[in-house]
């Protein structure tokens, strides 16, 4: 019964980092105000799946009752002047958002979304971004622990985890994995393997739009399962 219990606290514990979808995109203007955008989801489908593994399925509720309880933890109201509607697809519910931040709001407010702490400053025409990325923003800070319970790679296959950021000018550093075509900065995180922060900066000039892969920083150690082979 003990060993149950332990289960279903570690699974609820992980459930909202390993079953979420975040894709958030930043667009910083000239005078620093941001237009911020995107989702924010959880996968209900693998949520109501590791609960009938462990036998708890009913304890769940709903697949309406998850996501009105996803969607109300998700609250938004607060944060500048966003607006927020219903997101349903592929097995994920939860909600889209967008709005606008002054420059005095951009970063403690992108913070409150993101829940990292996020540096964005310029320097004449320079700019600068860095987002750290913690356990405790990426809701992972039971991983080892639950290593010994869980398979965390197939736990945590169906997490996305994608930043985008625009800033003014030219890109002249970035961490990032891809740039979109208007120059979109963006991150397509392995929050088991997530590197120590983004960061991006650009000086004046037109951005690069070529898809790349420019890693110039170390990722931090990757968590591995620690469950014994079925072999």
């Amino acid at each position: 019964m003990k060993t149950r219990l332990l289960l279903t606290a570690l699974a609820a514990a992980l459930l909202a980092s390993a079953c979420v979808k975040v894709d958030m995109r930043i667009e910083v203007a000239d005078d620093g105000s941001a237009e911020i955008s995107g989702v924010l989801a959880m996968n209900v489908e693998a949520i109501t799946k590791l609960a009938e593994d462990f036998g708890d399925a009913e304890s769940m509720g709903t697949r309406e009752e998850l996501c009105a309880e996803f969607t109300a933890d998700q609250d938004l109201s607060d944060v500048g002047e966003m607006s927020t509607s219903p997101y349903d697809e592929d097995g994920f519910c939860g909600l889209e958002f967008s709005g606008q931040l002054s420059a005095e709001e951009v970063a403690s407010e992108m913070g409150a979304v993101s829940g990292s702490d996020i540096v964005l400053t310029r320097e004449g025409d320079n700019w600068f971004f860095e987002m750290e990325l913690t356990d405790a923003a990426l809701g992972t800070e039971d991983l080892d622990e639950a290593g010994d319970l869980f398979d965390i790679e197939d736990l945590f296959g169906e997490a996305e985890y994608v930043i985008r950021v625009k800033l003014p000018g030219k890109q002249v550093e970035h961490n990032g994995d891809f740039i979109e075509g208007d120059g979109t900065v963006g991150w397509d995180i392995n929050i088991l393997n997530p590197p120590a922060s983004l960061f991006l900066r650009t000086e004046p000039g037109e951005p690069e739009t070529l898809s790349l892969i420019h890693i110039s920083e170390p990722t931090r150690p990757t968590r591995a399962s620690r469950m014994p082979s079925s072999a």
